[in-house]
């Protein structure tokens, strides 16, 4: 037996190791079958398909091929979908994708396209945010006046906006309000009529008072009537028509004095004749006439006397001077007053910031009014006076008139009796109530009323030119202010008119006739503050 050691034994049990192996050779497709893959590839059509080729035959001689076709796949696949989007920012993701791309000509001008269009889009957007705003802002205007004329003046430039229905019913409610009060307001009756019927209308609170201060007015010249005639019959007539009023004990106590004495009837005295002006004004005969435009000083006016005119009441100057001039067809009368102001703005717009909106102001410009009486004259030219008589009013505002070059010509009619579509007044010194009328002559103004609906500066004047037609361009008129110190200074105002215009509503002038006429001096005041003068006479001088 031989021994062996444990160590051999083991060398023994051990198995050989193999030889290291060789790695193997890619496997190369057999021939033909990459040409057939390519075409399965391109029948696909896809890039995914294209790609998986190139990936698994990178030698091959297609696979270059291949890549180029799934990339201009690509290509044309992204060039589609931004065509599809067509925006902007489509079309930018297909250069940043493809740079080289043939196409970039074509997709740069579509993306200057579409750029061109935004800004356009863009502006007219902005555009429109701007004339709706202006819109809007005229519509709050128009409400915030709440008058039918300042909802026209809105429609005329929106007539489509969305406010133009509520516009057009709110102008249409107000002229219908405003009308119904006009036709009420020279009766009581009517006015409480008119309260019935709009009971939240736009006059309820004046009609109210109107018809209060005109049955009180009636009430105090019924009063005044009895007491001056002082007959039973007109006493009873009082008490009849006024059984409530403050006066009915003095009434009683007339009628009851005169029941007690029983005296007769006492008698009524006829009316006094008016007296007639005894101030003469001569229109001397002139040719030519100086211009419209002529100053005092002007040697065309040195052949025409001048006549200093007392005024009375509550205004700036003691008189006026006049000077007439007629060439046989034209009138040119100048007029010179003191007024230490020149007040050119009537009823401006102001502008408030805090609101960014105009305020209508109550300033008002100077004025001079000349009547040219119809028929028989009164005898205190003051309207309010009371005295029956129908006037041709020649009216210049410094505002007005110097855009438009006229004189506002109307019509004033003024009677203790009710005129139809006239207006109540109390009388001077509590004389009772005296009824005015005042039209407008035939055509239309100079002027026209104008709201402002974007910011215009601090003062915007409210009104503007406009064409004047008919009988209302008959008297042209033009003013100027000279100053002639710190706090003084002087009008000058012309009016021109022909002797007859042939129109109904004006007073015709004839030569070698005298003619009654007054004058009346505002200063920045429509009715309140003026001076007036008494009836004087105009000569137009013959040759």
């Amino acid at each position: 037996i031989a021994i062996t050691r444990p160590h051999d034994i083991a060398l023994a049990n051990e198995t050989p190791a193999a030889p290291p192996r060789e790695p193997e050779a890619p496997k190369r497709p057999p021939a033909g079958a990459t040409e057939k893959a390519y075409r399965a590839a391109l029948a696909e059509g896809t890039p995914e398909a294209l790609d998986r080729f190139a990936a698994a035959n990178p030698e091959a001689a297609e696979a270059a091929e291949a890549r180029q076709r799934a990339r201009s796949l690509r290509e044309e696949s992204a060039y589609q979908a931004a065509v599809a989007r067509n925006d902007v920012a489509a079309y930018q993701a297909f250069l940043e994708a493809f740079p080289a791309s043939g196409r970039r000509p074509e997709v740069e001008a579509r993306r200057r396209v579409l750029d061109e269009e935004r800004r356009r889009a863009e502006a007219d957007r902005r555009a429109r945010e701007i004339d709706e705003g202006r819109r809007r802002d005229a519509y709050h205007q128009a409400r915030k006046l709440d008058s039918a004329e300042a909802y026209r003046v809105f429609l005329a430039a929106y007539p489509d906006g969305p406010e133009a229905k509520e516009a057009k019913e709110r102008a249409t409610a107000i002229e219908a309000d405003d009308a119904a009060f006009e036709a009420a307001r020279s009766s009581p009756e009517a006015l409480d009529a008119y309260v019935a019927t709009f009971p939240k209308g736009r006059h309820e609170a004046k009609a109210k008072k109107l018809a209060q201060e005109i049955r009180t007015a009636r009430m105090e010249s019924d009063f005044q009537t009895a007491t001056v005639r002082g007959s039973r019959a007109d006493w009873e007539a009082f008490l009849a028509a006024w059984p409530r009023s403050p006066k009915a004990a003095q009434a009683r106590a007339a009628l009851e004095a005169l029941t007690r004495a029983g005296s007769p009837e006492p008698p009524r005295s006829p009316e006094a004749p008016a007296a007639a002006g005894k101030t003469t004004l001569v229109a001397a005969r002139a040719a030519p006439l100086p211009s419209l435009e002529a100053k005092p000083d002007d040697p065309a006016w040195r052949s025409a006397p001048v006549l200093e005119v007392p005024l009375s009441g509550d205004g700036v100057t003691k008189s006026i001077k006049v000077r007439a001039l007629h060439d046989g067809a034209t009138l040119l009368l100048l007029a010179e007053w003191t007024d230490p102001s020149r007040d050119t703005l009537y009823r401006p717009w102001m502008w408030d910031p805090a609101r960014r909106t105009y305020q209508q102001n109550e300033q008002i410009d100077d004025a001079l009014a000349i009547a040219l009486y119809r028929g028989r004259a009164p005898g205190d030219a003051c309207m309010l006076a009371g005295e029956e008589h129908d006037a041709d009013v020649w009216r210049w505002r410094a505002h007005w008139s110097e855009i438009s070059g006229y004189a506002d010509d109307a019509r004033i009619r003024i009677s203790r009796n009710r005129i139809p579509q006239s207006n109540p007044y109390l009388a001077a010194a509590g004389g009772g109530q005296v009824w005015i009328r005042e039209d407008p002559d035939e055509g239309a103004a100079g002027w026209t009323f104008y709201i402002p609906v974007e910011f215009q500066g601090p003062v915007v004047p409210s009104y503007r030119p406009a064409a004047a037609r008919g009988s209302r361009k008959d008297v042209k008129a033009r003013g100027a202010w000279t100053q002639a110190g710190s706090t003084s200074g002087t009008w000058a105002v012309a009016f021109a008119r022909t002797l007859d215009t042939k129109q109904a509503d004006d007073a015709p002038l004839v030569e070698g006739r005298a003619h009654a006429i007054s004058f009346a001096v505002y200063d920045k005041n429509e009715k309140g503050r003026h001076a007036s003068s008494q009836v004087v006479s105009l000569e137009i001088r013959g040759r």
